[in-house]
């Protein structure tokens, strides 16, 4: 029963760790001012178009450990699901003897 709740709290931890990931993911894809304004956002070299590759780069980053950290909180939400589905067939058994 214990190791059951761990495997849905586990789950909903990372899928809730995923979601800055995410945030920052879009916010390196869509935020950019060039290094010539007066608050530089996302900008590290002089070259705009480098600029964008980097960001772009960094983007891609943020969006890999969120689709990590996604399946792992789907590789323990099936875990439990599968422990339930257990415990469902071991109580019918019960019930039926």
């Amino acid at each position: 029963m214990k190791a059951r709740i761990i495997y849905l709290i586990l789950s909903i931890v990372f899928y809730i760790t995923m979601i800055p990931f995410i945030k920052k993911g879009f916010y390196h894809l869509y935020v950019y001012s060039g290094a010539n304004s007066i608050f530089p956002a996302n900008a590290y070299v002089g070259g705009d178009a480098y600029n964008y590759i980097i960001n772009a780069g960094k983007a891609n980053a943020y969006f890999t450990v969120a689709l990590i950290f996604c399946i792992i909180a789907s590789t323990f939400l099936l875990i439990f699901f599968n422990y339930q589905k257990k415990e469902i067939k071991t109580l019918i058994e019960k019930t039926e003897n």
